[in-house]
Order: structure tokens, then C-alpha cells, then sequence
């Protein structure tokens, strides 16, 4: 089965949860590789990790460079947070693309 390449769409992220307060609260979003089974099981990495913000007024995302103490921050909390968000994303654009092929 093909691979499917997303992006899913995340707002206030927490960049630190403490004590159950969350702080450094981040919009952006992530860009997928999800990779189905024949099973009907998928497993989904991160490629890029992108920031909201703005330039001359206008929303704009950039991106985290890889490796970066900030981007091994968002990949931890992006995976301690949303796990299961994103999960279910996976699950619902492998069967777009299941559907879209018939």
C-alpha cells in the first residue's frame, strides 16, 4: 500500500506542561508520513514541524529546523498531546485515499 503525506493543523500546543499548568502555547502544524498496512494498521512519522506566525500582518508558518532543541521540544509535546488527534487524522486520510481510489 502507498504511502499518504499530510499536514494536520494544531492549536495551543502546550511547549511545557508543569504541575498541570500549560505555558508557551503554540499554533502550526506538522507534516505527515503515514504508512497503512494491509492489516488495516498505520503508522504515521513526522517530517516537519511548522509555527504560526506573522509577517506585515499576515499569518505565516515557518518552519523548525530538524534536530534543533526546539523542534525535539514540539516532537515530544506534539507526540504527548496529541497522539491520539493525530492518530485518528491518519486513520481518516488513509481512508480518503482508499475511497478516492475506488
Amino acid at each position: 500500500m502507498n504511502t499518504v503525506e499530510a499536514t494536520y493543523e494544531f492549536e495551543e500546543l502546550p511547549m511545557l506542561t508543569e504541575n498541570g499548568i500549560e505555558a508557551g502555547l503554540v499554533n502550526g502544524t506538522v507534516d505527515l508520513t503515514i504508512y497503512p498496512d494491509a492489516g488495516g494498521s498505520i503508522e504515521w512519522f513526522i517530517d516537519a514541524i511548522n509555527l504560526e506566525g506573522y509577517r506585515d500582518g499576515q499569518r505565516t508558518l515557518a518552519q523548525v529546523e530538524r534536530g534543533t532543541a526546539l523542534f525535539n521540544i514540539l516532537h515530544g509535546q506534539i507526540e504527548a498531546d496529541r497522539l491520539q488527534q493525530i492518530t485518528d487524522f491518519a486513520v481518516r486520510e488513509v481512508q480518503s485515499m482508499l475511497e478516492a481510489a475506488e
